[in-house]
């Protein structure tokens, strides 16, 4: 992210994740290994950059203001709004099955 950021590439803008091609994406996540599920994570930077692009001017700030300031609050806090807005960020798995 800082290496994006240093070379002025608009990682942070909406519009640009929504269209970030996978060699984009090698460059600027490169390092001694290649980044596991590049595909995928390219995938959700587009789901992502979309929605910043269509609800909220390409920003995360404005996404972040829309919310509650509280994590959790009855659907508008930010954790509740994040998954809501953004489903891929919806991780969750189940400690244990109650037969």
């Amino acid at each position: 992210m800082k290496r994006a950021l240093d070379q002025r590439i608009p990682i942070l803008d909406g519009a640009f994740l929504a269209q970030v091609t996978r060699a984009e994406m090698e460059t600027l996540f490169a390092g001694n290994i290649a980044l596991p599920m590049l595909e995928e994570k390219t995938e959700i930077l587009h789901q992502v950059g979309s929605v910043l692009a269509q609800k909220y001017s390409g920003r995360f700030r404005h996404f972040v203001a829309s919310c509650s300031p509280k994590l959790y609050d009855n659907g508008n806090g930010l954790v509740e709004r994040l998954i809501c807005e953004f489903p891929r960020f919806r991780d969750v798995s189940l400690y244990r099955a109650i037969p």
